[in-house]
């Protein structure tokens, strides 16, 4: 199911769209692993609740900054300049 995510997040697909790629697509349910043969594609109810477990989504516990990149000797706060 993470790579039905990742389809979703690289080629910007809904619920319902990543199913149905997964059964139009070859190359995508070689990615995901998923054989029409034994089983069909996961559809957007079981996308879905993968994606949001039954305990609520899971968000960062702060949110992402980038890294203070300083060259030896730098300093982080410098003084202005006049």
């Amino acid at each position: 199911m993470l790579r039905v995510y990742f389809l979703q997040l690289w080629f910007n697909l809904s619920d319902p769209a990543v199913e149905e790629a997964l059964y139009d697509s070859a190359a995508m349910r070689s990615f995901a692993g998923v054989d029409l043969g034994q089983e069909g594609a996961p559809d957007e109810t079981t996308v879905c609740a993968e994606r949001r477990p039954a305990s609520g989504e899971i968000r960062p516990t702060r949110p992402w900054r980038p890294a203070k990149l300083l060259h030896p000797g730098a300093l982080e706060n410098p003084p202005p300049l006049n």
